[in-house]
């Protein structure tokens, strides 16, 4: 296919972070769903089917898949992308963003994003003036929901249907 997965570029050291360093020769460029990679084992260019942040030729953090990708008003990111910063606010201990069906967007057709948090004592201008300095306006949510936990399985793994079941339980419950 014409698409990679990141996977069969890096390597990466569980002890040293979320960065990952590419095997040597290999390269990668642009940046969120238009990464590509090339060089070393890679005989020519080939995007991903991941969502980096790339933060160098041979360094970059892993996102997302690309089947995870959300359009925003002509603007594309990945829940795993958005997820990864409201994780990274001071004071969520967990958090995840939610993209409603279709069929609940406003006149215009534009579907507005809901993020899950658990952040206890974490004001919600807090949270979305944190995301404003990190995402696009676009992906900023229209709903922060305080939840007292997120339904992770016990891998720790949060799956779209779980997701989509409690949210439909908590919106439920807050539009009272």
């Amino acid at each position: 296919g014409s698409h990679a997965s990141a996977s069969t570029v890096p390597s990466r050291r569980t002890t040293a972070g979320a960065e990952w360093r590419t095997f040597d020769g290999v390269r990668v460029a642009g940046d969120g769903a238009a990464a590509s990679v090339s060089g070393g084992h890679v005989p020519q260019p080939t995007v991903l089917a991941d969502v980096l942040e790339v933060v160098d030729a041979e360094t970059f953090r892993l996102l997302g898949r690309s089947n995870d990708l959300i359009n925003v008003a002509g603007k594309r990111s990945s829940i795993g992308h958005l997820d990864f910063h409201l994780n990274s606010i001071e004071g969520v201990v967990d958090g995840a963003f939610w993209m409603p069906p279709e069929s609940d967007g406003d006149a215009a057709g534009v579907v507005r994003l809901v993020a899950f948090v658990v952040a206890p004592g974490v004001a919600r201008e807090r949270i979305v003036a944190a995301l404003r300095d990190r995402v696009d306006a676009a992906f900023l949510p229209r709903r922060i929901v305080h939840v007292d936990s997120l339904p992770r399985e016990a891998t720790g793994k949060l799956t779209r249907a779980r997701l989509g079941e409690f949210a439909a339980r908590q919106l439920s419950v807050s539009r009272r």
